[in-house]
């Protein structure tokens, strides 16, 4: 169950990181930086919920 949970979470991740592992090969540097905006988006974006969740998990 854990690695169906682990592989949920992950699986957004992967559109950006493909994204900007491909433009840099190609040598698309602005594409490989907006790929990086939008990964570090994605990451923030779960962490943050992830901390708001725990510490309302926490309450009850």
């Amino acid at each position: 169950m854990a690695i169906l949970i682990g592989a949920m979470l992950l699986s957004p991740l992967l559109g950006p990181i493909y994204s900007f592992a491909i433009n840099i090969a190609v040598g698309k540097i602005k594409n490989a930086i907006k790929s990086l905006y939008t990964l570090s988006a994605l990451l923030g974006s779960t962490i943050l919920l992830s901390i708001i969740s725990a510490f309302i998990l926490n309450l009850f």
